[in-house]
């Protein structure tokens, strides 16, 4: 069971205002409108036709999506912000081009994804992940279809969560003074905290650093990693 965040309108008119509904997982957007929405509706308007557009946002850019459509496969890839216009006759239907089922998992694979990890972080090392994540998000970047997110993309995350975290535990300024870091990473450094520790900072050893090293170059020569947003 999901929730789809529900508004109805009439003629521009808001006749329900925003608010959650339940939503079967087996349910198309027209029986999910007919066994759900309508009864939060007046009696005198059961029986309209309707649109549906789903947007991610409240405020977002809607798509119309066909009525046959599954509602639990729709919000996962349109959003689960769904606009019902109801319609006075059966003719009064706008001229937008519908996109069916086949035409969303099209679409999906075809979708730019980011590896999933599990919130809250249960540490800092955890939360640094996450942060690196939303660095790719942010700007634009992530994998072709879930499935390559969240074994390619969530493998170099993870790498870059262990370089990262390595340098910062054996003091990221004495690695910055020699190689000047990229200023895009400065902010997630100081979070080993290694005064924490029992033991005191450790110090760089060749080995361990030409290992990160090797690990991270590697990407270099993958396809997605010379695409603009990857630059």
């Amino acid at each position: 069971m999901s929730i789809i965040i529900v508004h109805v309108m009439l003629n521009s008119k808001t006749v329900f205002e925003w608010e959650g509904l339940p939503v079967n997982e087996n349910m198309n957007i027209k029986e999910f409108f007919k066994d759900v929405v309508v009864y939060k509706l007046k009696p005198e308007l059961w029986e309209k036709n309707c649109v549906a557009y789903f947007s991610h946002t409240k405020i977002g850019e809607m798509e119309k999506i066909g009525l046959e459509c599954n509602t639990w496969e729709t919000i996962k890839q349109c959003g689960k912000y769904v606009t019902f216009k109801l319609l006075d006759d059966s003719n009064d239907v706008p001229v937008t081009n519908t996109i069916n089922a086949f035409e969303l998992m099209r679409t999906a694979s075809m979708c730019n994804y980011l590896p999933e990890f599990k919130l809250p972080a249960k540490n800092s090392w955890e939360q640094l992940r996450i942060d690196l994540n939303e660095l790719i998000r942010n700007n634009g970047g992530g994998w072709i279809g879930k499935d390559n997110a969240n074994s390619m993309g969530k493998r170099f995350v993870s790498d870059l969560t262990k370089s990262i975290w390595y340098v910062d535990i054996c003091s990221y300024k004495t690695l910055n003074d020699k190689f000047k870091i990229p200023a895009l990473f400065t902010n997630f450094f100081d979070r080993a905290h290694p005064e924490r520790y029992k033991k005191s900072r450790r110090s760089f050893n060749s080995e361990e650093l030409q290992n990160h090293y090797k690990i991270l170059i590697n990407y270099i020569e993958l396809p997605w990693m010379g695409k603009p947003k990857f630059a």
